[in-house]
């Protein structure tokens, strides 16, 4: 319509005014000499400039000497970029910059000439839109650097993006075309695909999201453990239009925790007491066999001090000193402890402390 002889001539008339009044793009023309014929409510806003540059005959150099003055062109002097632009207006039908104004909005400028040589701008305001693909730019960058595999899924649970963590967590899985589904999707893993997209769907009406093991072989054929986060994906609407995984490798973490489980079922089955301290002496955990030896329960062993609790028998205190040396230390001992039962009877124990982790071990006998 811009390009239309007759729409140009016309714009005097109040029907064509009031359409142009209304329309969400900025829109200023000039004639073929470059010399201000008039422009809408919304690029005068849009644009910042000072309301008296609006009248007739005002050539587009004054505009182009506040562009320079506001700092949009930089150093350049407002004569030769107001050569520059006429120049590129008569060389060209149709031109686009993008120019974004101090303390305003980002600015697409599309220029057009009109059939009687008259220039058209109109002018949308690109702000959100920049700011959109900056943030997603960011966030891509950010993602394509975290140690977790990320995967983007549609509602078809096929990938659609996925960062360089996934591809090193899955690279054997995804020579195979149907490997670009989620997982475990063609892999030889512990739940079938159906059974997790059900659970996954199922989990997400529920509680938001959705968390599992996934026990998979890899390319040397040993067994990797990933821990699984799907979540649903939505749209600015809050339409759920699919899915967002995230895999973590925790085959060593879970292997070590299998292990300890292990210990903890032999020692929970000893019939010594083993009893868990910090460098303070401050108890932590005991199992059972402590229990039934000292006559305490846990809730009354538990963040304090062992010998302290547990009473040392008659002139046996010199021994405290050695088992809170090697507590605090982190050294070894090795002794006879006589130490009070609940009830007061004299309990002797062959005492062994030994290093724990972070924390330090009492094993008693």
């Amino acid at each position: 319509m811009l390009n239309n002889p007759h729409v140009l001539s016309r714009l005097s008339e109040s029907r064509f005014l009031d359409y142009f009044e209304h329309i969400g793009r900025g829109i200023i023309i000039f004639d073929k000499h470059f010399k201000y014929i008039w422009s809408n409510r919304n690029f005068r806003e849009m644009m910042g400039y000072p309301e008296h540059y609006y009248q007739d005959d005002m050539l587009i150099d004054q505009f182009v000497a506040y562009d320079c003055k506001r700092g949009l062109y930089g150093t350049a002097r407002p004569e030769i970029v107001a050569a520059e632009l006429k120049a590129e207006l008569g060389a060209s039908d149709t031109s686009s910059i993008e120019i974004e104004i101090p303390n305003g909005p980002i600015v697409q400028l599309d220029r057009r000439m009109a059939a009687d040589g008259s220039y058209v701008y109109e002018c949308t305001n690109v702000t959100h839109l920049r700011s959109e693909t900056e943030r997603s730019a960011q966030d891509t960058a950010i993602i394509q650097q975290l140690s977790d595999g990320v995967v983007v899924a549609n509602l078809d649970y096929r990938l659609i993006y996925f960062n360089s963590a996934y591809l090193k967590l899955f690279s054997f899985a995804l020579k195979d075309p149907n490997a670009m589904f989620l997982p475990p999707h063609g892999m030889a893993a512990t739940m079938e695909f159906q059974a997790f997209t059900k659970a996954m769907d199922s989990a997400i009406a529920d509680h938001g999201r959705y968390e599992c093991e996934l026990r998979i072989k890899g390319q040397d054929d040993e067994e990797k453990i990933i821990h699984s986060t799907c979540l649903p994906r939505r749209d600015i609407a809050g339409h759920h239009i699919g899915y967002i995984g995230i895999f973590r490798d925790i085959t060593k973490s879970a292997h070590d925790r299998a292990r300890l489980e292990r210990q903890n079922r032999v020692i929970s089955q000893l019939n010594d007491s083993v009893v868990i301290a910090d460098h303070n002496g401050k108890i932590t955990d005991c199992n059972p066999a402590t229990i039934d030896i000292f006559g305490y329960e846990l809730d009354e062993l538990k963040g304090k001090r062992l010998l302290e609790t547990v009473q040392m028998y008659k002139n046996t205190g010199s021994m405290k000193l050695f088992v809170m040396n090697a507590l605090k230390t982190g050294g070894s001992w090795n002794g006879e402890l006589n130490l009070r039962h609940k009830d007061g009877h004299l309990v002797v124990m062959d005492c062994n402390v030994q290093p724990f982790s972070m924390s330090m071990a009492i094993v008693s006998e």
